[in-house]
């Protein structure tokens, strides 16, 4: 449950990955052939549970979504996001064990 923030642009011929608070590129992928610290990225897909501003409202109740946040508005929701998101894994893991007693 530790938090990180992240931009991922995602374009035609290109995927990016840059440190929201440095706004250090952490990774670069020019989908034809050239590629800087993907095997950072796969551990973060790999390892990491990924929540999008988009979907805000899955993990905090009556949340508007916005089009656009500030860093201190994301840091403010974070603590929320994680408390939503230990709800719905400890939901999820109630389901897996009664399931597996059955």
């Amino acid at each position: 449950y530790e938090v990180n923030e992240y931009i991922y642009v995602d374009r035609l011929l290109a995927t990016q990955l840059y440190d929201l608070e440095t706004e250090e590129l952490l990774v670069h992928s020019n989908n034809l052939t050239t590629t800087y610290n993907e095997e950072y990225y796969n551990y973060l897909v790999d390892n990491t549970y990924h929540v999008y501003l988009p979907s805000i409202g899955d993990y905090v109740e009556r949340k508007q979504i916005k089009e656009y946040y500030t860093l201190d508005e994301i840091k403010e929701l974070e603590p929320k996001i994680l408390e939503g998101l230990k709800i719905i894994n400890k939901e999820k893991n109630k389901t897996l064990v009664k399931q597996k007693n059955t």
